[in-house]
């Protein structure tokens, strides 16, 4: 199975596998979610906009291309929800990003791989196959359970 994940580590590339049904970025969020200040995506959250517009800090709430929010005690409970609602929709490309007091976790969706596969980025073996593209900045314990969930990922 070639690569279609590419993430980098505090500037180090690494490559690896994800299949449909274990999301690194889902992981990623599960495990970092308490210690997470902030949730940034490109979309406007109509599915949700209602029940999160409490947490909204973005600055353009009519235009703005990224919708940010506050994570709290309270958004944390619905922050799943939105993430699974965006990981399983099948339209747009998706960006999202993840910031904590030592780690700051970038995702974006480079194509489709089914669809446009020529919108993917390459891999290390040469074909367009890389879908999902992350860019982690992290120290400390978040960066120690970084490495333990991609850990899980590398070929």
């Amino acid at each position: 199975m070639d690569f279609n994940t590419r993430l980098m580590l505090n500037g180090k590339t690494i490559y690896l596998i994800e299949s449909k049904d274990d999301s690194i970025g889902k992981k990623l969020l599960n495990h970092l979610l308490k210690f997470s200040q902030e949730f940034v995506m490109n979309d406007d959250g109509s599915k949700f906009k209602k029940q999160l517009s409490k947490w909204d800090i973005s600055q353009d709430k009519t235009f703005g291309r990224f919708w940010h929010f506050k994570i709290n005690l309270e958004s944390k409970k619905i922050m799943p929800k939105v993430f699974d609602y965006y990981l399983n929709k099948e339209w747009g490309h998706w960006f999202w990003s993840l910031k904590g007091k030592d780690f700051t976790i970038e995702y974006q969706e480079c194509g489709d791989e089914i669809t446009y596969p020529e919108m993917n980025i390459e891999g290390p073996n040469g074909k367009m196959s890389i879908y999902n593209d992350f860019k982690v900045e992290a120290r400390g314990d978040s960066l120690k359970i970084i490495k333990e969930i991609i850990s899980k990922y590398q070929k």
